[in-house]
């Protein structure tokens, strides 16, 4: 019997998306006389075991699952092979068990990574790379635009532009703000760093909103400081 282990790149899917990577396994399991014996899934906190792909349809729709799915495992076993998924913050691993050959474990590997790469995302756009990259740019940039603007009132000098320095200290500052709140909101946004996760339900966020609003007070904001 051969074992066959791996990595899988950055990624977000949908539960439909799940579903449908765990149906296309089951036909290929069924095109090998070896039908699935049971399904255990684990997301977030809830773990279930079916024995049929409809009861696990039946356990995505929960509604008392959790929206994001940050950690999450799925075990498939079967007559002769058993697949694993284990995805946890920016990591994603799968494991195939029992193969008859090299031949037969390298089909599934090609099955699983050709369905994760058509949903990865880029490993810059990372937590590690991507995120503090920004937060450092943004931080030093919020900084240095903020210093000119406190001088200008501390010691009554004349600084010119002095509302585009606040309107834009006031849109890093927000977005500074939106980073930090992505990673520790329970329901993460589509538009973050983290990866690796499934969307149960695609959380509904209000950031076109959030820019808009902190774009119009950043003017106005800017605007009333050139009468100071």
């Amino acid at each position: 019997m051969v074992s066959l282990e791996g990595n899988i790149p950055p990624f977000r899917i949908t539960r439909g998306e799940l579903f449908d990577i765990i149906v296309q396994i089951q036909r290929k399991l069924n095109s090998l006389s070896s039908p699935i014996d049971h399904i255990k899934i684990t997301l977030g906190n809830f773990t279930e075991e079916c024995k049929t792909i409809e009861e696990l349809d039946t356990f995505l729709k929960d509604v008392f699952l959790p929206k994001v799915a940050k950690d999450s495992q799925v075990v498939i076993s079967s007559k002769i092979i058993d697949l694993h998924f284990r995805f946890s913050g920016e990591t994603g691993k799968y494991s195939i068990y029992n193969a008859r050959d090299t031949s037969e474990a390298r089909s599934f590997e090609d099955l699983i990574l050709t369905f994760f790469k058509k949903h990865r995302v880029s490993r810059v756009a990372n937590l590690f790379l991507g995120e503090m990259l920004i937060l450092m740019m943004s931080f030093f940039a919020c900084f240095s635009l903020l210093q000119p603007v406190i001088q200008s009132f501390y010691f009554g000098r004349f600084l010119a532009y002095r509302g585009l320095y606040i309107f834009s200290a006031i849109c890093l500052i927000a977005l500074i703000a939106y980073i930090i709140w992505s990673n520790f909101t329970p329901d993460t946004p589509s538009f973050s760093f983290y990866h690796s996760l499934i969307w149960i339900e695609q959380p509904k966020t209000n950031a076109k909103w959030a820019l808009v609003s902190t774009i119009l007070v950043g003017i106005v904001i800017g605007y009333l400081s050139s009468f100071l």
